[in-house]
């Protein structure tokens, strides 16, 4: 029997909330039902996922504050001054953590970097084009510099109108690549550092249309989700690449115009729910280098790896690793669950936290694995054989280990 998508229920309310923005009701339900959403995924989420998330759970936090404080719902003006100073914060970290985790070796290498297929997506109506690897090298440099000079510009106010324009142009490349569903979330960072007064009203025409897309989108994904986004998939890449690029050239356009005109909120006057928020991020973004979960951890496409004995990240020393999370390696040799035979007969390391966590999750499969470093060191086992570990498995999880940093991409 076909269920439905929470997702799709997701994407239905932030089209009503846009066609309905001065209803902060709304906007909290699409908050509380993004939070449910990606706590029942948890903890297999994307980067933009986790930070919509933590976003809609901040926001909720501080609109019960205020609500209990004004003893009434705040205007949408009020909550967007009290949000987009959060959304400029996670824009700035954002990058700045992308482009440290992509200075290792592994990313800088034309022969596993991950910028080669990234790039080589470009090409999706035909993919002879890039099909050499000319174009790797120049698309390492490129996404270092981007992400660098987007992380500065964004964070200092006389550049920021340079940043949105660069900004959605690259985002516009990765939207064409495939990434769609970030250069959506960027969509929302960039408006975030933009005055209200320069942004375009929302008509009542566009809000019918909206209203249809929303009930063809939650038919369709209650039907069948991957259909569903199978479908939208190439219409959807060509869609966001021409809203971030019609963005980039109305904020240049007015620029001189709006480019001294301050935005409402100020950074070191975040409402507590949005500073506790904002402090959770920075430990994501720090936990591969301190010995947590790699996943999820703003570390895309970087080929970042952290784990002993495997660590290549060129500035960041191993020293700073000071939990023991990753520490256990542990190499597969026999498994009755497809999914983990196929690991073990591409050789591949596993964290044997992530390892656990999967058996945990699959109560019918069993597997024996050896310690890396210590192949005498021989377990067998299986959700039963296991202790529960129902907050950990919730929160933290960990990239598979490969020689050359090779398939995290």
């Amino acid at each position: 029997m076909p269920t439905l998508d929470l997702h799709g229920v997701v994407v239905a309310l932030a089209i009503l909330v846009v066609a309905r923005p001065a209803a902060p009701v709304w906007l909290a339900a699409l908050a509380a039902a993004e939070v449910v959403a990606v706590a029942r995924d948890l903890p297999a989420v994307g980067d933009h996922t986790l930070l919509a998330a933590v976003t809609a759970l901040a926001f909720l936090g501080a609109l019960a504050g205020a609500v209990v404080r004004e003893r009434g719902i705040p205007s949408p003006d009020a909550l967007w001054s009290r949000l987009a100073p959060f959304l400029r914060v996670q824009a700035v970290l954002l990058y700045a953590a992308a482009a440290l985790a992509k200075l290792n070796g592994g990313f800088l290498d034309v022969a596993s970097s991950c910028a080669g297929p990234l790039a080589a997506q470009l090409a999706f109506f035909d993919p002879s084009l890039l099909d050499a690897r000319w174009h790797v090298a120049p698309a390492i440099v490129a996404t270092i510099v981007a992400e660098l000079a987007l992380a500065t510009s964004l964070a200092i106010p006389r550049t920021r109108i340079l940043g949105i324009v660069l900004g959605a142009s690259f985002h516009a490349a990765l939207a064409l690549a495939g990434n769609v569903p970030f250069a959506a979330y960027a969509l929302a960072l960039y408006v975030a550092f933009l005055p209200a007064h320069s942004l375009p009203a929302w008509r009542a025409a566009p809000r019918k249309h909206a209203f249809t897309v929303a009930a063809v989108w939650l038919a369709a994904s209650a039907a069948d989700p991957a259909a569903a986004r199978d479908a939208l998939q190439l219409g959807l890449r060509i869609v966001f690449a021409v809203a971030l690029l019609a963005l980039a050239v109305a904020v240049a356009r007015r620029a001189p115009r709006h480019a001294d005109t301050a935005v409402a909120g100020r950074v070191r006057a975040l409402h507590p729910a949005y500073a506790l928020a904002a402090v959770l991020l920075v430990v994501n973004a720090a936990s591969p280098y301190i010995g947590l979960k790699t996943e999820a951890s703003f570390a895309m496409f970087s080929n970042l790896q952290t784990e002993p004995g495997h660590w290549n990240h060129l500035l960041v020393p191993e020293a700073v690793r000071v939990f023991g999370a990753q520490d256990e390696l542990v190499r597969l040799e026999s498994a009755t669950s497809p999914t983990l035979e196929r690991r073990r007969r591409a050789e591949i390391l596993m964290v044997r936290a992530e390892l656990e966590r999967y058996l945990r999750q699959h109560p019918g499969e069993r597997a024996t694995y050896v310690d890396a470093r210590d192949a005498s060191r021989r377990f067998t086992a299986s959700a039963a054989t296991l202790p529960a570990r129902p907050l950990r498995d919730r929160i933290m999880n960990f990239y598979d280990v490969r020689a050359g940093a090779r398939g995290r991409c």
